[in-house]
């Protein structure tokens, strides 16, 4: 009698867990869950923006060596990892900074990554963080502009209505 008690009981949880699950699939409910983690999200920190690819070198080990004035610039340290954009190709690709001489305008791919662009490509590099909550909607990213020769400008923000209507 007891086994047979046992069974049914295993048999209405399973019932009451798939019909749970699928309330929840559906998103007519959420099962609230406590948890002791606080929820963090992964946020743009920084951003050089428009950096023209100075050189390549496909026999390094791999990583993107950047001017530290634009490290300096955009709070990047050397073996942070970044996202890099090729504009003129779309390709993309997550590697990590190594330090250039200050003032050299250096934006160099080495390695593999070194196959991804060209000289005078113009990329744009990109470095995120985890923050909680209420830190994420507080944060103002550092955007670096360059000039031609890859040194940080001070440009104004251009706006998204002004993005918009140039395109």
């Amino acid at each position: 009698m007891a086994r047979a008690g046992g069974n049914t009981i295993g048999i209405i949880i399973t019932i009451i867990t798939t019909i749970l699950i699928i309330l929840t699939r559906n998103r007519r409910i959420t099962p609230k869950v406590r948890t002791n983690f606080v929820m963090s999200r992964i946020m743009l920190r920084s951003k050089i923006h428009r950096a023209t690819l100075s050189g390549k070198a496909l026999d390094y080990e791999g990583s993107i060596a950047l001017d530290r004035d634009l490290m300096d610039a955009a709070d990047l340290l050397p073996g942070e990892q970044v996202h890099v954009l090729n504009v003129n190709t779309g390709s993309r690709l997550i590697t990590y900074v190594i330090e250039a001489p200050a003032g050299s305008g250096t934006v160099l791919l080495n390695g593999p990554a070194a196959r991804l662009g060209e000289l005078g490509d113009i990329w744009v590099i990109l470095a995120y963080g985890h923050y909680p909550e209420a830190a994420a909607r507080l944060l103002k990213p550092s955007i670096v502009s360059v000039d031609k020769n890859n040194a940080p400008v001070n440009r104004p923000p251009v706006s998204r209505a002004e993005t918009l209507r140039s395109m």
